[in-house]
């Protein structure tokens, strides 16, 4: 260290810094040594933090105005090899002499298990929390969450619920909280946290990720577990919409690169204390602000669907930021794209079917690309009538010469013919465009027998079919556009709001891009 410390400044020979000298470091901060002054995270760091430390200013920490804590920690979600390992050797034989599995939900129970009983007839013991991978941009994905059992130790359980834990009455006794607390009841939840701040409006952040992800809870129908933290108001006059585009701007995220915890190199982990350093922009309403004509216009343009009328309103609204109500109406334009984005986000959901890579895509309103609606996975979502099986397909003849493995599968002309162990095993002869989407429906099934192919379905028009494909291709890129051109609305107006020269601005709109993935995007140069 000391080595590197008496080295010139750079990525190679010495320590490096944002906006501090080496003798002002400070344990509390992280060494910056992956980031030289002249990149855009270094360059973000250090106009915020003038921002921040500026009199007056009406940028501050987050935790001034709100609070970030983690999820619910129930302390046994499942029957665990991990939980296991405390329990004794005739605990866990009575347990597998009673059925119970490794893996076998505990307190954190799997998607349907709320409408049964007896967690039917009592919801209010429950916690709805989102998956990990359901969180998107301001939207959750509600088809994929785990109900948790939520109780405190104050509460006054039903008898059918502690009926139904008493089978895990040894392992819950066993949770190291409760091991150090014998005062707590064996039943209870680990770390339930604050009832109020669960039900009531707030942001719900990812843990561990590559980039920050929030989503929006502006209704409080979500109680997060441990997988995640959340941030809610101090105050009813906060707006959780306002907050999730800040924390979802690539301006924070830069940030947060250099400033927050960073376990490696590309890591995030978004926990209370450093999300309570973050740099917030507290925008207050002036007295009798009413929305200007700009935000209603945007408004009617997002409902519309009218990314021309968007953008155009949108860029007026950021380009008079700096006075108290132009501010305010800026913030009111986030909340509205924020939602709109969600929405967005929403609609590209059931699509997921036909595009494989929406899974990831649809995470990252950025990233645009490599998005191809896939013929295969299109074919299942026709109506049976579409469809018709090789074996009733009057425009093909199939020929089987054996009962076992087709093997592989070559097309050749008007041919698909099939191989195993050098000899012909079966062929399929028909116009080739049917020849070769059959060809690759099959593909990848190595044990392919000759029911299954003659079983194999496929469309009964292609040219309809195409048709269809083409217009599922349509509405996806459309989909992935339009909030392509949301999100990048939202971090011009987050720029504005914190004083960023347009140059600066232009630079995190270009590593947001870039950190998408766009192939076609140039990334920032580090000197520019």
């Amino acid at each position: 260290m000391a080595q590197r410390a008496s080295g010139k400044p750079g990525r190679a020979d010495g320590i490096l810094v944002h906006d501090l000298a080496q003798a002002d470091l400070r344990s509390t901060r992280p060494w910056p040594i992956k980031h030289a002054g002249r990149d855009i995270a270094a360059r973000v760091v250090s106009h915020l933090q003038k921002r921040l430390d500026a009199p007056r200013s009406r940028v501050e920490r987050l935790a001034e105005r709100w609070v970030v804590a983690q999820g619910i920690q129930t302390g046994a979600d499942a029957y665990s090899a991990r939980v296991q390992k405390r329990l004794t050797a005739q605990v866990k034989n009575e347990l597998a002499a009673r059925g119970h599995q490794t893996g076998d939900p505990i307190l954190e129970l799997p998607p349907g298990a709320e409408k049964q009983s007896p967690w039917r007839e009592h919801p209010e013991v429950l916690a709805h929390a989102p998956e990990s991978r359901a969180l998107l941009y301001a939207a959750v994905d509600d088809e994929d969450y785990v109900s948790l059992v939520w109780l405190r130790g104050d509460d006054d359980p039903p008898p059918e619920v502690i009926e139904a834990l008493e089978p895990w009455r040894e392992v819950l006794r066993t949770r190291a909280e409760l091991a150090r607390n014998p005062k707590r009841k064996w039943w209870e939840t680990a770390w339930p946290r604050n009832r109020e701040l669960m039900l009531g409006p707030k942001v719900i952040a990812l843990y561990r990720t590559d980039r920050g992800r929030f989503a929006l809870d502006e209704d409080g129908s979500w109680q997060p577990s441990i997988k995640t933290t959340i941030a809610a108001p101090r105050h009813d006059d906060l707006s959780v919409a306002y907050l999730c585009g800040l924390l979802n701007s690539e301006l924070l995220d830069l940030w947060y690169a250099v400033r927050g915890k960073t376990p490696r190199d590309i890591w995030r982990n978004y926990e209370p204390k450093p999300m309570n350093e973050m740099p917030y922009r507290h925008v207050p309403v002036p007295a009798g602000w009413k929305p200007s004509s700009e935000v209603d216009t945007l408004r009617g343009a997002l409902a519309a669907d009218d990314v021309a009328a968007a953008i155009e309103a949108a860029t007026a609204l950021t380009a008079t930021v700096g006075d108290p109500r132009a501010d305010a109406d800026a913030k009111a334009a986030i909340e509205h794209l924020v939602r709109a984005i969600a929405g967005n986000r929403r609609a590209l959901l059931p699509l997921r079917a036909l595009a494989p890579e929406l899974t990831r895509a649809v995470k990252n309103p950025w990233r645009t690309h490599d998005v191809v609606v896939d013929p295969v996975a299109t074919i299942s979502e026709l109506p049976p009538e579409g469809l018709r099986s090789v074996r009733l397909d009057a425009s093909l003849t199939a020929s089987i010469e054996t009962d076992g493995v087709l093997g592989r599968a070559r097309l050749r002309d008007n041919r698909l013919q099939f191989t195993h162990s050098r000899k012909t095993t079966a062929s399929v002869e028909g116009p080739f465009e049917r020849l070769k989407l059959l060809e690759r429906i099959i593909a990848g099934q190595r044990k392919l027998t000759a029911d299954a192919l003659l079983a194999t379905l496929l469309p009964v028009d292609l040219t309809a079919f195409d048709a269809t494909v083409a217009q599922a291709q349509r509405e996806v890129d459309r989909l992935l556009a339009t909030g392509r051109a949301y999100v990048e609305l939202v971090e011009r107006l987050v720029c504005a709001l914190y004083a960023l020269a347009p140059g600066l601005t232009d630079q995190v709109v270009a590593s947001a891009i870039a950190r998408a993935g766009d192939v076609t995007a140039e990334a920032p140069s580090a000197g520019a």
